[in-house]
């Protein structure tokens, strides 16, 4: 039986649309940006506005998804529980952008690029999508449209956002020539399949001799942004993220304001109907456990879990009984185990020798463990701490 058919996917109820009261919250340092402030103390922003910018030409922009005033600029963590400093914004009257769609026809490859840049888009690795498409030269697109992660449900997407799906396909065809497309989703795939890596899946939907290098893989909510940035003339400011947990009513798809602190989303929701143990931003397998509530939606946040205290509650770890169904579900090969007890005795040569850099913090390891050992914790730690 393969490991993800036990993980129960979370369904939606309904989706709903956030627009912050209080103060919004930009992380000048996380996933796809590391930019310096451009703004101080008692500066007045508007919807749009350039905030941070980093010195590389290429880099995209820190914006301003709200109308309001810089209160602070702060040293705090970003939601991957790593510093950053961070724009403080003290949100005032909404006001909507005006709308106009961008004629791609009338641009050159180098000037759709441009707006890409511009639009501040970055896909789910917090590559900025101007320097990764800058940098291909294949003709080839593979769609992502599945998570093995329970509480990202990317099916919602694919039924309500394709009229952006296809401006999306539409920009991309644009930038690289009879671009060949394979659609991957869970329907249309075996549940086994969501265990391939990234040249698996390659190798199975466009043949073996295709290489790597000439093929972009593409999520699908990348797609759904790019579309949305170019139908409306606007830049990337809003984030799905699918939100839910013991501790609240529903599940729910919220599309809410870059920066939006996570106690305005769960007051949105209506709060907590029991006790607030944890809140986990990510997927229920590799998410980051949040410091606070003040904590901000930025880039590529997906999901937001609000846990009870009961499901907070970490377990009683029990010695490793040597079992291996941690190798065997770790998408990379590795041997987990190993490299958190390389850590633990402080071999950080073998703990790189033995490939700890190239975990995916994909959490698998820990799910499956039967003794309740955060491997997966462990080694994320590690290499933080090497790096």
């Amino acid at each position: 039986m393969s490991l993800f058919n036990l993980i129960k996917q979370t369904k939606i109820s309904k989706e709903e649309s956030l627009y912050p009261t209080k103060q919004c919250v930009f992380y000048l340092e996380g996933k796809g940006v590391n930019a310096t402030a451009l703004v101080k103390k008692g500066d007045e922003v508007v919807v749009g506005s350039v905030i941070g910018k980093e010195k590389e030409d290429l880099s995209i922009p820190v914006l301003s998804s709200v109308n309001g005033s810089v209160v602070e600029i702060r040293d705090t963590y970003n939601t991957d529980g790593k510093k950053s400093k961070a724009v403080v914004v003290e949100v005032k009257e909404n006001t909507k952008l005006e709308e106009k769609e961008v004629d791609i026809n009338s641009l050159s490859k180098e000037e759709i690029l441009n707006k890409i840049q511009e639009f501040g888009l970055v896909d789910e690795a917090g590559v900025p999508l101007s320097l990764k498409y800058r940098a291909f030269s294949g003709n080839k697109l593979l769609v992502k449209s599945f998570s093995y992660e329970s509480n990202i449900a990317y099916y919602d997407l694919l039924n309500t956002k394709e009229k952006e799906i296809n401006k999306a396909l539409e920009v991309l065809n644009k930038l690289f020539v009879s671009l060949e497309i394979k659609k991957v989703d869970s329907k249309s795939v075996s549940k086994k399949t969501i265990e391939l890596k990234r040249e698996e899946l390659i190798s199975k939907f466009f043949g073996k001799g295709v290489k790597n290098e000439e093929v972009i893989v593409e999520d699908i909510l990348s797609l759904v942004y790019l579309g949305e940035c170019f139908l409306s003339g606007q830049p990337h400011l809003d984030e799905y993220v699918v939100v839910s947990g013991s501790a609240i009513k529903e599940n729910v798809l919220l599309k809410v304001k870059l920066g939006t602190t996570l106690d305005e989303v769960l007051e949105k929701l209506g709060g907590s109907k029991e006790e607030l143990g944890k809140i986990v931003v990510g997927g229920a397998l590799g998410g980051i456990p949040q410091f606070s509530d003040d904590s901000a939606i930025s880039y590529n946040a997906k999901a937001i879990l609000f846990l009870n205290t009961k499901d907070a509650t970490k377990a009683t770890e029990s010695p490793c009984i040597r079992c291996a169904k941690c190798l065997r579900a770790c998408p990379e090969g590795l041997n987990p185990i190993k490299l958190m007890e390389l850590w633990e005795r402080g071999e950080k040569e073998e703990f790189l020798k033995f490939g700890g850099n190239k975990c995916i913090e994909c959490g698998l390891c820990s799910y499956v463990c039967p003794s309740k050992i955060e491997v997966a914790n462990k080694i994320v730690t590690a290499k933080a701490f090497i790096k």
